[in-house]
């Protein structure tokens, strides 16, 4: 370095040296954090795999070697006893509702997690983990999406999963369980749009609201709605209907940087990063919905 700066003799060849050495120190300086924060998450617990998984497949899909990677993230679960059973757990707890009997999901919930081998466990996560760090490392502007502490929720799964209910750790086990059903019974309002109503008058109600509201719908657009009130997972559908969203505002994206119309791109790109950022949340399932519908106009 001393010999190459030897060389220069004037003050602006030394400043230029000077940024393109900064410009290089700083490139390998993000290099290094993002190789950092790829070795950390294929550390991470299975719950927060599970997670990180669903907030970046928006973005995975939109290219071949993401999707490749997807698909090998979910066949690899398929092919392990142990990851398969984990993601039914937590697909299980997810689904539960209050009105549920708890006692019994709890006692299947035993059954299931005596399938799992714990003394192969963490090499198996660890397997998709590093599925996720090979996720994440062409991706950039994601660090703020990810998520790396583990909750309550998480680490109680993880407890009662690597855990025997003994009378050694009765307390420890007894609090694991307390915490799933506090979390389970938190969600009561998030089972039912209306006790009162069946599925289909509940449907029905909704998209006349919304007619009221928003002019007429289209019949796509009702369908849309109805797709959402009587499925079973609802999160499924809107990360489907969220999903072809993005994929419809990237085809426009691609026509205005044809054009050379880059303040659309710009609007666009500012459209694009708000969706993949949106989180489902049954509680403002009435504003998701008119924003899914609001797409489909904007994006036909």
């Amino acid at each position: 370095m001393k010999e190459y700066i030897d060389k220069i003799n004037t003050i602006d060849e030394l400043l230029n040296a000077k940024k393109n050495f900064n410009a290089l120190v700083e490139n390998k300086i993000n290099e290094i954090h993002h190789k950092q924060i790829a070795e950390s998450l294929s550390k991470l617990s299975f719950g927060l795999i599970k997670e990180n998984f669903e907030t970046l497949s928006p973005m995975l899909i939109e290219t071949k070697e993401g999707k490749k990677i997807l698909n090998k993230y979910i066949n690899t679960i398929k092919e392990n006893t142990n990851l398969l059973t984990l993601h039914n757990i937590y697909e299980g707890i997810r689904k539960i509702g209050n009105n549920s009997d708890l006692d019994n999901f709890f006692s299947l919930l035993k059954e299931e997690k005596d399938k799992i081998d714990v003394k192969t466990l963490n090499k198996d996560i660890k397997k998709l983990g590093d599925i996720l760090s090979e996720a994440y490392l062409p991706l950039n502007d994601v660090d703020n999406l990810l998520i790396t502490e583990n909750n309550t929720v998480n680490e109680a799964i993880d407890y009662i999963v690597r855990n025997d209910n003994t009378l050694k750790n009765a307390s420890e086990y007894g609090y694991a369980l307390k915490v799933l059903k506090e979390d389970i019974q938190k969600r009561e309002h998030e089972v039912s749009l209306s006790e009162s109503k069946n599925i289909d008058e509940t449907a029905n109600a909704l998209i006349e609201n919304f007619n009221k509201k928003y002019d007429s719908l289209s019949d796509e657009e009702k369908e849309i709605i109805r797709e959402f009130i009587t499925s079973e997972n609802r999160e499924e559908i809107y990360k489907k209907y969220m999903t072809e969203c993005i994929e419809k505002l990237n085809l426009r994206i691609n026509e205005f940087e044809k054009d050379n119309d880059f303040d659309s791109v710009s609007r666009m790109e500012k459209i694009k990063e708000q969706l993949s950022n949106k989180k489902y949340s049954e509680e403002t399932l009435t504003e998701d919905l008119n924003n899914i519908c609001e797409m489909t106009k904007l994006f036909e």
